[in-house]
């Protein structure tokens, strides 16, 4: 409580006394909707930002959200003060290294305690059930997941989606642990470039980071898609027409049985209000957005993925394939992407908001109607989604084991079989039930690092793993179908394939040590920047930056 007096009294010395005083600032603990450090920045307490900014005791601020989700870097995006934007722009940066780091502590101890070696794939598979003519044009992609001790290495080819289309490429990531510690690296394969995103530098240059406040600047204020899990239902699927009973589905060698996921709330939002604020920037994103949906809606030859020269290893390197979708249904909210040049163009700090005399009185009473910082323009955007789930659980279904002694135990016990279609005696083991796997040969929690890990680099991966970090129905889910954030399609990723050490499938063949080997000069491949996007982290940026 303090805290928030001596910002809105403005009292840097005295909010320096208290921080000093205490040993770490409760990010969750909010007022008015806003953290200390959102309220400083909505206010324009320039100073009271600094301190926050800086102090090791309120340092955990630079992630925390206000009440509708809002980052620091959002509000100071809002307010358009240069300084305030790179103050919090660097502490940003900082707490992305603390996490990477413990991001990549976290994983390494993972995979020790898992003492099972495995191969499995991913097999995903696009398309759309009410616009039939996008699944012929959606593709599908195999991603292949090897792990041996500490060691893991995931390959994939389909990188993301893009300006209407499909990009594909030929991407690793290798994660391992060496002399020097653990390493994490994404590998690109076409163009021979290789990334090291853990352990890594995030200290930018005074050009880099002058350039990400004016991309800021220039750039509608998005928020990470937000998925609401607390009010989801989960319901067994039936069969049949008069006599109902619960659907079951072979996949693969698995007998599952199908759930329902229903009332998952999706929730997208974005805010402008500082693009209308002068000085204007050099180009009016709303103005040109129709123009640029338009103009993106009509044929046009396949574009590839531009690459700097300097990147390429070799001139005969090909460039990313990319897929085109030639149309989509008009009424679509589609962002237009404006080129990247043109987002760093420098534009000047922005005329403040109107300012308005706040008292703590006022402050603390809730009666009061108090404009802090500058209006909201927020655009929200929400549906209900659906996702089905084939579960396979080998004591799902199982009926009662009669009593073989009795006589009547006896042809209670050959009913049993014949309905399963077995016509071995009592006490012998028939040979379907013998080849049914007991059960699932991973567990899920063996996975979720796993995907955590690939949902660096895929969002398509990162929503599946808040799918399955859920409350799910027994058993392990074989096989999803999930929407995502590419317009009216669905994901269905089957978990296939899987062979792990100790078993008959044994996964030797699929887990030699030079799998594993970080590729370097030697073998052709240089350092670069493997994702697509400003300095090397666009992912992380998306997250932490705008998310």
């Amino acid at each position: 409580m303090d805290i928030f007096q001596k910002v809105v009294e403005n009292d840097p010395k005295g909010l320096e006394s208290v921080l000093d005083g205490i040993g770490t600032v409760d990010p969750t603990n909010l007022l008015r909707g806003h953290t200390p450090l959102t309220l400083a920045i909505a206010l324009g307490r320039t100073e009271c930002t600094r301190i926050l900014v800086h102090h090791a005791s309120s340092r955990s601020l630079a992630l925390a959200r206000t009440d509708s989700g809002w980052r620091p870097f959002h509000e100071a995006t809002s307010y358009g003060d240069r300084e305030t934007i790179r103050l919090v722009y660097e502490s940003m940066r900082r707490e992305l290294g603390n996490w990477m780091n413990a991001k990549g502590a976290s994983l390494l101890a993972e995979l020790s305690n898992d003492l099972n070696d495995f191969y499995l794939e991913l097999q995903w598979e696009f398309g759309s059930s009410w616009l039939p003519f996008l699944g012929q044009l959606c593709p599908s992609d195999v991603c292949k997941i090897h792990k041996k001790g500490s060691s893991v290495r995931i390959d994939t080819t389909l990188v993301g989606f893009e300006n209407l289309q499909w990009i594909r490429g030929d991407i690793s990531i290798i994660f391992s642990e060496s002399k020097d510690g653990p390493k994490l690296v994404l590998c690109d394969h076409q163009r021979r470039i290789v990334q090291q995103v853990y352990p890594h530098d995030f200290s930018l240059s005074e050009q880099d980071i002058e350039e990400e406040v004016s991309i800021s600047l220039n750039s509608p204020i998005v928020a990470a898609p937000e998925f609401d899990f607390s009010k989801i239902q989960v319901s067994q699927l039936q069969q049949g027409l008069i006599f109902k009973s619960n659907r079951v589905e072979m996949v693969g060698p698995y007998e599952t049985s199908v759930y329902s996921l229903k009332n998952l709330t999706y929730t997208q939002k974005t805010r402008d209000e500082h693009l209308s604020v002068h000085p204007l920037p050099l180009f009016q994103l709303s103005a040109s957005s129709n123009t640029s949906i338009a103009a993106s809606l009509k044929p046009s030859k396949p574009q590839l993925a531009v690459v700097n020269s300097d990147d390429w290893a070799s001139e005969d390197a090909p460039p990313q394939e990319t897929i085109p979708i030639s149309s989509v249904p008009a009424d679509l909210n589609i962002p237009s992407d404006k080129p990247l040049d043109q987002l760093k163009a420098y534009r000047p700090s922005l005329n403040p908001p109107p300012s308005q005399s706040v008292t703590w009185e006022d402050f603390c009473n809730p009666s009061k109607k108090l404009a802090l910082g500058r209006v909201h323009s927020v655009k929200e955007s929400q549906k209900q989604i659906s996702a089905t789930l084939w579960m396979y659980n080998p004591d799902d279904g199982k009926p009662a084991e009669p009593d073989p002694s009795s006589l009547l135990g006896w042809v209670a016990k050959m009913a049993v079989d014949a309905a399963i279609g077995s016509t071995t005696s009592p006490g012998l083991t028939s040979q379907q039930d013998a080849s049914k796997p007991s059960s699932f040969p991973i567990k899920l929690k063996t996975l979720l690092p796993l995907l955590d890990l690939m949902g660096m680099r895929n969002d398509h991966v990162r929503s599946l793993k808040d799918f399955l970090s859920v409350k799910l129905p027994p058993g392990f889910p074989v096989k999803i179908e999930i929407p995502i954030n590419v317009l009216p399609l669905s994901a269905v990723v089957t978990f296939a394939n899987v062979k792990v050490r100790g078993t008959q499938e044994d996964p030797a063949q699929f887990l030699s040590d030079s799998l594993f080997v970080i590729p370097g000069k030697r073998m052709g491949y240089l350092k670069g920047d493997v994702v697509e996007g400003t300095h090397g982290f666009a992912d992380q940026r998306k997250d932490f930056l705008q998310g």
